[in-house]
């Protein structure tokens, strides 16, 4: 099969997701997702018109349609909203390794939710919001896997555009340069990305109503990086003479640890360096929404702490950066200056891993918006046109639109080129 035929829509091995996603569809399309996967491992397509349903009934469908098989071979599938794509199946839709959204189709994204809690009791609602929250949390994170490469295949089409987006949004611009700021993430001569515009344009193609994904996703990183920038540069602990003493951000906490673990150990320490970091983090951002927050409610802050906190350990974990170091390699034009290019393609592997290290801070930071505006799409409701789906990464494509250009039509477009260029020749 050639590249066209992986990006194109093929109705005759088509599976309909044409009701609610549960045990019962799963049973109803497993018979006939097993048959086109063994009878070839084609892409399958999947029509998705659907109010939405159970997320463990989405995953198990995805496996079935993705999984390998005995022979180790992965499928690949090709999603197509017909009509709707609503909740589980938004997610679904977004999943598919080309996504489709038809003209006319409307795509919803909201919290995750839980139904069925009977005898409910302050413990179990406790329990029951930590567990949204985090199943939340996990979605954003694997929503964002999909998504970041769509966004940086955008760019390439929007950058051009770049200027004339600060033009027209000019205090925007402002704003969220100020968040990136505040992350120590600057404009950089090398590195031609530019994270901060590539966010105000995509802010340029939402309706006012979902203008709240880009906004409070630079908000959120902002936060985030003045407190990580506070966290690393307040001391820890006292330092210097009686006259000149520095108090430490963690002298309380570290008596209180003492006195109830029995040590007497005058080295500063709660039992690993790793733990001294992670508490001095989270008691800055449990500050830093406590300095911010409408809601006073100490619990509510604690817990929006907390939430953050994980979720930034999560960010920082390497195997959420691997996706955009690759990129960064892969494209290597899209990413930096002329004079860096001609670097990176010579044998000075020290200057190279210069320059690498120069546009990581930048691509991190992507990832990072990336990842916060798919966590701002679970918190309420969000219902997207297919464009606005297409900007935001959540698609591949919208048939007939020309904002953004596909992959599809590219592939189209060069092999074109090559049969143009294979007949001259001749």
């Amino acid at each position: 099969m050639n590249e066209i035929d992986e990006l194109t829509i093929n109705w005759d091995r088509c599976v309909y997701v044409d009701d609610e996603i549960d045990e019962e569809l799963v049973k109803r399309l497993t018979p006939q997702i097993l048959s086109f996967r063994q009878s070839s491992a084609d892409p399958i397509t999947v029509a998705i018109n659907s109010p939405g349903g159970s997320l463990a009934s989405m995953d198990t469908l995805l496996g079935l349609l993705t999984g390998p098989n005995q022979d180790r071979v992965s499928g690949s599938i090709i999603t197509v909203v017909t009509n709707k794509a609503y909740s589980a199946a938004a997610n679904l839709l977004a999943f598919g390794d080309y996504a489709v959204a038809l003209p006319h189709a409307e795509i919803l994204f909201h919290d995750v939710r839980f139904g069925g809690l009977r005898d409910v009791t302050p413990d179990k609602a406790l329990r029951a919001a930590k567990n949204l929250q985090s199943a939340n949390d996990d979605m954003s994170l694997r929503l964002a896997n999909r998504v970041f490469r769509r966004l940086m295949w955008n760019y390439i089409d929007l950058k051009n555009s770049f200027d004339e987006v600060v033009t027209l949004f000019p205090d925007k611009y402002a704003k969220y340069q100020e968040k990136l700021n505040a992350c120590d993430i600057k404009p950089n001569p090398t590195v031609i990305f530019d994270p901060a515009k590539y966010a105000v344009t995509i802010f340029r193609y939402l309706q006012p109503i979902n203008e709240v994904i880009v906004d409070q996703a630079l908000e959120h990183l902002g936060r985030w990086g003045g407190a990580m920038g506070l966290s690393a540069l307040i001391p820890k602990y006292s330092a210097g003479s009686e006259e000149s003493k520095t108090f430490g951000l963690l002298d309380g906490a570290l008596k209180l640890y003492r006195a109830m673990s029995g040590t007497t150990d005058s080295d500063p320490s709660f039992g690993a360096t790793e733990r001294e970091d992670d508490l001095a983090l989270f008691l800055t951002l449990v500050v830093s929404h406590l300095s911010s927050s409408k809601a006073k409610a100490t619990a509510i802050t604690m817990e929006r702490a907390l939430d953050d906190f994980k979720l930034v350990q999560s960010l920082n974990n390497p195997l959420h950066k691997l996706t955009a170091s690759k990129l960064m390699r892969r494209h290597s034009s899209m990413f930096f200056s002329t004079d860096a290019q001609v670097v990176l393609a010579s044998d000075d592997d020290a200057a190279k891993a210069s320059i690498h290290a120069q546009a990581a801070p930048l691509v991190a930071a992507m990832w990072h918006i990336c990842v916060l505006m798919c966590r701002e799409l679970f918190n309420g409701e969000h219902t997207l046109q297919p464009v606005e789906s297409q900007v935001l990464g959540l698609v591949d494509e919208v048939p007939g639109e020309t904002i953004l250009g596909t992959k599809r039509q590219f592939r189209v477009d060069q092999k074109a080129r090559e049969a143009v260029e294979k007949k001259v020749a001749v």
